[in-house]
């Protein structure tokens, strides 16, 4: 069966920008999402500094359940409004999302009654969460438009003046739910003003169509199907720490996972850059060329990580004591599977731009089954044995998660598997 494929998004006739230009474009898009995980992060810091290890705990069970529901249930759409061929219409796009996002607003509630009874942590996460949605959806519009510079000075505001309203909001001693609805405030703003900034033409209008469900759901599912999966391998260990151990341990794993957020981060961003790259040496050089590309960029930050592991184990200690509080600590072996687990998530995000670039989505599907293998094995493993090392058995879960993503990728990634599948 072929791959459902879908062709990328033209750019609005015109003139082409300037090297200039495009540079500060991609560094306005990068710093919005930088910016966007920094100030997500800030909210853990302040939830941590003001509520503690346990808040923080009850933050993260809540986050754990609404986290995959809204990823499952959003579709992909954005990712497939942005690359759909044709001129796609943006109001079915937006029928979709709302619906998608009334239903995980219920089925969240479901989670919380049974899971996670926090219900003002409940309330300002479905702010959050559907706020986000909307947002996301309208800043697809720009993005399709090619208008990535306001795109990006857009998401790099938000960014900033998230952080701005749940500092104020921190400041005047705002419960955790008052601060993630600040932080949906925020992103609705900057999604209104996104539609402003993207208001099509009446010739744009007229010429839009219908997109069928088949369509439409065709080229969602396997998005949908990839990213709502990967986003369990962070939660599983969280709802597998609320089921053994307290809620301020679950804190303390939490706030030193952001360390994962940011290889994340990291990894995202040396995928955008590469992915253009590895297009064009597919198309230029062929596929035994790219592999070997791949071979050495992972040799190279592989050398890099490391000197940065070492420095997590000797330095993440003090540091995490620091920026959250002397409850937030973790030992030599925590930090040294927290260090290998981010540098095996770098290393996986190249293989991933590889199987992205030749178009391989199933591959890529199997390769984010596998993880969720991988993820569940430690925990198994821990539950059978006993222990008392419970964080450290969450870490390991990410462990094996990332581990076995990287591993099965590369197999799947068989010169002799590549050169015979790319026509030359």
């Amino acid at each position: 069966m072929p791959e459902t494929r879908t062709a990328p998004a033209e750019a609005p006739p015109g003139r082409s920008p300037g090297l200039f230009a495009r540079a500060g474009s991609f560094l306005l898009v990068l710093g919005g999402t930088i910016g966007s995980g920094v100030s997500h992060w800030f909210i853990v810091w302040l939830i941590a500094a003001t509520y503690g290890a346990a808040g923080l705990g009850e933050y993260s069970v809540v986050l754990a359940g609404a986290t995959p529901l809204f990823i499952f249930l959003g579709l992909g759409l954005r990712n497939v409004y942005v690359s759909l061929a044709g001129s796609p219409r943006w109001g079915t796009f937006l029928r979709w999302r709302v619906g998608g996002l009334a239903l995980a607003f219920a089925l969240l509630a479901v989670y919380c009654l049974i899971a996670a009874p926090y219900w003002g942590i409940f309330l300002g996460m479905a702010v959050m969460k559907v706020a986000d949605g909307l947002s996301e959806l309208a800043l697809a519009r720009l993005q399709r438009q090619g208008r990535f510079t306001a795109l990006g000075a857009l998401t790099s505001v938000g960014a900033v003046a998230t952080v701005a309203a749940i500092s104020v909001a921190a400041w005047l001693s705002a419960p955790t739910g008052v601060l993630l609805a600040c932080v949906g405030g925020v992103s609705l703003t900057m999604g209104l003003v996104a539609l402003a900034l993207s208001r099509p033409s009446r010739a744009s209008l007229e010429a839009e169509e219908e997109i069928g469900v088949r369509r439409l759901l065709a080229a969602a599912l396997p998005i949908t199907a990839s990213t709502g999966l990967m986003s369990l391998v962070a939660s599983i260990p969280v709802w597998f720490l609320g089921a053994h151990t307290s809620a301020p341990e679950v804190g303390r794993f939490t706030a030193a996972a952001y360390l994962i957020v940011a290889a994340n981060l990291l990894g995202a961003s040396a995928q955008t850059i590469l992915i253009t790259t590895y297009r064009r040496h597919l198309a230029d050089e062929g596929a035994a060329s790219l592999l070997r590309s791949m071979g050495r960029h992972t040799l190279l930050l592989g050398t890099v990580a490391v000197p940065a592991v070492v420095t997590v184990v000797l330095l993440g200690d003090p540091f995490l004591r620091l920026v959250y509080g002397d409850a937030f600590g973790a030992s030599p072996l925590e930090l040294l599977a927290f260090g290998a687990t981010a540098a095996l998530c770098i290393l996986g995000y190249l293989n991933s731009t590889v199987l992205l670039v030749l178009n391989w989505y199933r591959s890529q599907l199997l390769t984010t089954i596998a993880t969720l293998v991988g993820a569940a094995l430690p925990l198994a493993l821990a539950t059978m044995i006993g222990t008392t090392q419970w964080v450290l058995v969450g870490i390991l879960s990410m462990t094996g998660a990332y581990l076995v993503r990287f591993v099965t990728a590369r197999l799947l990634l068989t010169p002799r598997r590549v050169v015979s599948d790319v026509p030359h």
